[in-house]
């Protein structure tokens, strides 16, 4: 995989790239969850839950629809999400390659990311196993629900972004639709301050593949894969609160977002190192 890392560079978004920093009917209805009979859930316990269907928005399009709880405060679960040089140390299958982050504006931030994903499908041919994305997103707040921090993402146009060496055109995926929803929780059993996390998103792999054995596949994968990624990011958490670690971007949003929830809230509760770790949100639970 080695060979496909590059030397990261610097780009900047133009502003009129900047969403609007407001949540639409449309984007608020998927991250309520979905009720057709169609989608499969790999995933459905109380505290983290994984469905997805193909179709729902056009023909090989994946739509997804996670909504879990991670056993780390909302600043520490910044710092993470926010680092791209981190992504691999946590996303399963992803490498970063380059990371440009533009702040705009008082209350709403931008990032992009070029990733690479290497899916583990050791029976299908060579040019399926490598994929490359460009995404785009933007953290912002919405008048209209002021209990949460939003962040949409979409499919950067890349043009002036080249693939990586190595990396097939063909392979450069889209996600036409991304919108999630963030919010600091307190766990009532134990007392811990945790961060709520719902995402639904669509996601064009370019993979030629369908019917039931490839469902199945993807059932057992996301099963597997979400919650073996969960686990890694609850480790970086743990590593960002040891360390004392934080990006630009991460204290950019923790600061505005003192005004948008109880600030103690974002981090950790006083004795959280001592307090009994959820049992939702234990590696033994994420192991079964």
């Amino acid at each position: 995989m080695a060979s496909f890392l590059q030397t990261p560079r610097t780009y900047y978004c133009p502003l009129d790239m900047v969403f609007e920093t407001k949540i639409s009917d449309h984007q608020r209805e998927r991250l309520q969850r979905p009720t057709d009979r169609a989608w499969n859930w790999p995933v459905d316990k109380e505290d983290i839950k994984v469905g997805f269907q193909v179709g729902l928005s056009g023909p090989g399009i994946y739509s997804v629809y996670l909504d879990y709880v991670i056993d780390n405060p909302m600043s520490e679960c910044l710092a993470v999400s926010t680092d791209v040089d981190r992504w691999a140390d946590w996303v399963p299958t992803c490498h970063k390659l380059n990371n440009m982050t533009a702040e705009l504006g008082k209350n709403d931030w931008h990032q992009v990311g070029q990733i690479i994903i290497k899916l583990p499908l050791p029976l299908i041919p060579k040019k399926y196993k490598v994929r490359e994305i460009l995404l785009s997103g933007q953290y912002f707040t919405d008048e209209t629900d002021k209990d949460a921090l939003f962040m949409t993402f979409v499919t950067h146009p890349g043009d002036d972004i080249p693939i990586p060496k190595g990396v097939p055109a063909e392979c450069r995926m889209s996600m036409p639709d991304g919108i999630s929803r963030i919010y600091p929780v307190i766990d009532k059993a134990t007392g811990r301050h945790q961060t709520h996390i719902t995402v639904f998103c669509d996601l064009d792999p370019k993979l030629p593949f369908e019917g039931p054995i490839w469902a199945s596949f993807i059932n057992w994968l996301f099963s597997k894969t979400v919650p073996f990624g969960m686990k890694a990011f609850r480790k970086q958490a743990k590593v960002v609160h040891q360390k004392n670690l934080s990006t630009t971007l991460s204290q950019a949003i923790v600061d505005y977002a003192r005004s948008l929830f109880n600030p103690e809230l974002l981090f950790r509760a006083g004795n959280q190192d001592s307090l009994p770790v959820s049992e939702h949100a234990s590696d033994e639970e994420f192991a079964n």
